[in-house]
């Protein structure tokens, strides 16, 4: 499962699959979204996506549920407009029963954007990916 065009992410996971920071992914490229656990994402992939964007650590984050549900339904004529409808599911920046859960959901064998879920942050699964935000403010 791989995202379209996704040159600057792509190649931060597969850099750190190759160095051995996370975990190498079973079935495909190494530089897939998918495979990576929610801890991966939190304390390795974000802070060096975080530089390479030259912003703050904390001015990067993942959807959350109502953001990764509305998204697509209101910009319906981007390629969002099929999230909901695969097998596939993202994190979201939310986490359940302290920092030990963190949810997720989106795929349609579960109720398509309605869905969300929990899973630990450790585990690895093939069907789940992520997608991040930059927050970016102004300055008065």
């Amino acid at each position: 499962q791989m995202y379209e065009n996704d040159n600057l992410l792509g190649e931060i996971i597969q850099d750190l699959r190759k160095t051995g920071k996370i975990a190498r992914y079973e079935y495909g490229l190494q530089s897939s979204r998918f495979g990576v656990s929610a801890n991966e994402w939190e304390s390795i992939i974000k802070p060096v996506l975080a530089l390479k964007l030259g912003l703050a650590v904390d001015q990067v984050r993942l959807e959350t549920t109502i953001e990764r549900n509305v998204i697509p339904q209101i910009y319906s004529h981007m390629p969002r407009k099929d999230d909901g409808k695969t097998n596939t599911s993202v994190w979201v920046e939310e986490f359940f029963a302290g920092r030990g859960i963190r949810l997720g959901g989106g795929d349609s064998d579960d109720g398509g954007l309605a869905s969300v879920s929990g899973s630990g942050i450790d585990g690895h699964w093939v069907f789940r990916s992520f997608r991040p935000l930059a927050v970016l403010s102004l300055e008065n």
